[in-house]
C-alpha cells in the first residue's frame, strides 16, 4: 500500500513539474498618455505621483506618470517657487506676500503648511522694507522650519564696509 502511495506521489510531482519555459502573459489596458506627457519611458521612471507646481499661480496638482490630475490644490494666495508634500498629504510651501516691497525674481514673503482639505494650518510671513523670505522653505525632522530671506542692507553701510555699489544690496540668512 505504502508503494503505490509513493509511486503515485512521485509520478504527481514529476508530471507537474515539468520543465516549460512558455512565458505567462497577462493582458493589461493600453496605456493612455496626456497631451500634457511629452516623453513616456516606463523602464527609467519610478511608479510614483508627481507633484506639478506652476509659479505665480494660486493652483498646484498631483499627477500620475500618464499626465492624468489625481488631486488638486487651490490656494487663496499665489504660490512662490517652492512647494513640498509632506507624508501626511499636507503641502508646505512659499507664497507671494501681496503687500510685498521687495518684489524682485523668487520672492515670497509667506511660508504656510496646508492640510489636504485646503486649510492653512501655520503660517509665518517674513515680508517688511527690509526683508523677505524667497525661494526656499524646508521642514525639518524635528518640525522646525527653515526659511531662506534676503535682508537690505542699506548702500551707505554696503559703501562703509568696502562695496562699491550705487544700491542697496540683498545679502542671504537663513531663519
Amino acid at each position: 500500500m505504502k508503494f503505490k502511495f509513493y509511486v503515485s506521489l512521485l509520478i504527481f510531482v514529476f508530471y507537474n513539474c515539468k520543465d516549460d519555459d512558455s512565458p505567462i502573459t497577462i493582458d493589461e489596458p493600453p496605456l493612455v498618455l496626456t497631451e500634457n506627457v511629452e516623453v513616456y519611458n516606463p523602464d527609467l521612471i519610478s511608479n510614483d505621483y508627481i507633484l506639478a507646481v506652476e509659479n505665480s499661480s494660486t493652483s498646484s496638482y498631483l499627477l500620475n506618470k500618464e499626465g492624468n490630475k489625481i488631486y488638486t490644490w487651490d490656494f487663496s494666495d499665489a504660490t512662490g517657487n517652492d512647494l513640498e508634500l509632506l507624508s501626511d498629504g499636507s503641502v508646505i510651501g512659499l507664497f507671494k506676500n501681496n503687500n510685498a516691497t521687495i518684489d524682485f525674481g523668487g520672492f515670497g514673503g509667506t511660508a504656510k503648511i496646508i492640510n489636504s482639505s485646503g486649510i492653512s494650518i501655520w503660517e509665518y510671513t517674513v515680508s517688511n522694507n527690509n526683508s523677505i523670505a524667497h525661494h526656499d522653505v524646508e521642514i525639518l525632522p524635528n518640525g522646525n522650519v527653515l526659511m531662506l530671506v534676503w535682508e537690505r542692507v542699506q548702500n551707505q553701510i554696503a559703501v562703509e564696509n568696502g562695496v562699491d555699489f550705487e544700491n542697496d544690496i540683498f545679502v542671504e540668512k537663513i531663519i
